[in-house]
């Protein structure tokens, strides 16, 4: 089931917090799914949240398809089209 045209609701979440960041990153170098990922895992654990829901967050991003992103993102000409 897709949301919003992306994957799914945590990859589409995921993309609207951080996809201008994403952007400018792959406009500034190759974007790599993982890369990515520990990004927004970082974003989490430093954070002012609490344990929980910062464990909930990082189990959540198992769903993102973090592949997808990164293909979003590596386009040449993502900035210039969308922006």
């Amino acid at each position: 089931m897709t949301y919003q045209g992306w994957t799914n609701y945590e990859t589409w979440a995921v993309n609207q917090r951080f996809g201008e960041v994403f952007a400018y990153m792959g406009n500034e170098c190759e974007v790599k799914s993982a890369e990515l990922r520990e990004m927004v895992r970082e974003t989490f654990i430093l954070s002012k949240i609490t344990p929980l829901e910062r464990d909930f967050l990082i189990k959540s991003m198992e769903r993102v398809d973090w592949d997808k992103l990164a293909e979003t993102y590596a386009k040449e000409d993502y900035l210039a089209e969308e922006y």
